[in-house]
C-alpha cells in the first residue's frame, strides 16, 4: 500500500505550520532521513536541525518530470529517507491540481517500492480534489 498523505484545507487556514509541526513531531520517532521539500528555503527556521530542507529553486525543479527525476535520485543516493514533506507542491511543478496524476501515480509507485512517505498540503477541500487524490490517506483538514 502506498503512503501517500493529504493535508488540506482553504488557503490559509494552517496548513504549512501543520505540515511543520508533523515534520517536527516526527524527529521524535524517525528511524531515517527527513525531508522537506518547498518552492523556497523560508521554513528552514521553523523546522528542527534534523529535517534536511531542499529548496526546488536552487535546483530548477519546476515540472512533474524533473522533480519525480530529482525524488528519485535522492532515493537511490540515500536508502535512509522515510518521509518526504512537500508544502506548495502546485507552485514547484507549476501545474494545477487536476494535472497532477503522472506526479502521484509515480510517487505512488516510489513509495510502495521504497516504503517513503509523501505528505502534501493542499488549499481545496476533499470534495474539490481530483479523482486520482480521492484515495489518498487524509492527514489532516480545516
Amino acid at each position: 500500500m502506498d503512503k501517500i498523505h493529504l493535508i488540506y484545507g482553504p488557503k490559509g487556514c494552517g496548513k504549512t505550520k501543520k505540515l511543520v509541526e508533523i515534520a517536527n513531531a516526527s524527529v521524535k520517532t524517525a528511524k531515517g532521513v527527513l525531508v522537506y521539500v518547498d518552492k523556497d528555503n523560508s521554513r528552514l527556521h521553523d523546522l528542527a536541525h534534523a529535517i534536511k530542507l531542499v529548496d526546488t529553486s536552487e535546483y530548477g525543479i519546476n515540472t512533474q518530470e524533473n522533480l519525480v527525476a530529482f525524488i528519485k535520485g535522492m532515493l537511490a543516493v540515500n536508502y535512509d529517507i522515510e518521509k518526504l514533506f512537500f508544502d506548495g507542491i502546485i507552485k514547484i511543478v507549476n501545474k494545477s491540481v487536476e494535472q497532477l496524476s503522472y506526479l502521484f501515480e509515480q510517487l505512488a509507485k516510489l513509495s510502495q517500492s521504497s516504503g517513503v512517505e509523501f505528505i502534501f498540503t493542499f488549499s481545496y477541500d476533499k470534495k474539490e480534489l481530483p479523482d486520482f487524490l480521492q484515495n489518498f490517506n487524509t492527514l489532516y483538514k480545516f
